[in-house]
């Protein structure tokens, strides 16, 4: 068995907070909805969620589904500012620990994203690409956590 040095970390609510209640807000305005009535409609980790994730949808395909779920009329970019709202910080002592283990070992990503989110995370927090050797998205290597085959993907190209 080979011993790999290196600590694999999660971006999202493990290096940069997210919060989803700021979409609907964003929704509810441009579509002039009532917050509360879109605030119902759950974040869904459906089929097509895990396909958008892993590279098989476009932005645009899953914007129509999303739309249609919501039961709204927005434009594309309106979603996208929503969808990108989610947003809320980084999280001090996971970056402090992700810099005091790069100081002894290497590290690495495995975040589960997509093409929209993909875009904007690193315009906000540029410091979290330094942090880390190499961050693997879902939508780029097509695999999706938890699925062993997904960090089979990355110890494979980290040994």
């Amino acid at each position: 068995m080979i011993a790999l040095n290196a600590y694999i970390f999660d971006l999202g609510n493990v290096i940069i907070r997210t919060n989803t209640q700021p979409s609907y807000d964003v929704w509810a305005k441009y579509a002039n909805q009532d917050l509360q009535r879109l605030a119902e409609i759950p974040f869904e980790f459906d089929e097509i969620y895990e396909r958008f994730e892993s590279g098989q949808i476009s932005p645009e395909d899953y914007f129509q589904h999303w739309r249609e779920r919501l039961g709204v009329e927005i434009a594309y970019h309106e979603f996208v500012e929503g969808w990108n709202s989610i947003y809320d910080g980084l999280i001090p002592e996971a970056i402090s620990v992700a810099r005091k283990l790069k100081q002894e070992s290497r590290i690495v990503a495995l975040t589960n994203t997509n093409g929209i989110h993909n875009a904007k995370w690193p315009t906000l927090y540029p410091e979290v690409i330094n942090i880390f050797e190499r961050i693997y998205k879902s939508n780029e290597i097509g695999l999706r956590k938890p699925e062993a085959e997904c960090f089979n993907h990355v110890l494979a190209h980290e040994i």
